[in-house]
């Protein structure tokens, strides 16, 4: 996330949908970890692989070959519906 535009967007998403979580920056890869409720996982995700346009920058790898951004879904779980009940 070299752009600052798009680190303002998740940052300030995150915020206003009242998400907690972290964002891990390391050369080329970063992971955006979030948890809320299942409305606000629902919206952020939208948001994250749909309204943000990720392949409008692009930048160099190891290599020096120019690449484009990508976006992908790693993993989503939806704790209330998986966790036991217990009375």
């Amino acid at each position: 996330m070299a752009n600052p535009s798009k680190k303002f967007k998740v940052e300030t998403n995150a915020k206003q949908l009242f998400m907690t979580g972290c964002v891990v920056l390391y050369e080329d890869v970063n992971v955006v970890v979030v948890e809320g409720g299942p409305k606000q996982q629902k919206k952020y995700k939208q948001l994250m692989i749909k309204r943000i346009k990720w392949d409008e920058d692009l930048y160099k790898d190891k290599d020096g070959d120019e690449v484009e951004n990508k976006c992908v879904l790693v993993w989503e779980v939806n704790f209330c519906s998986s966790w036991p009940r217990f009375l």
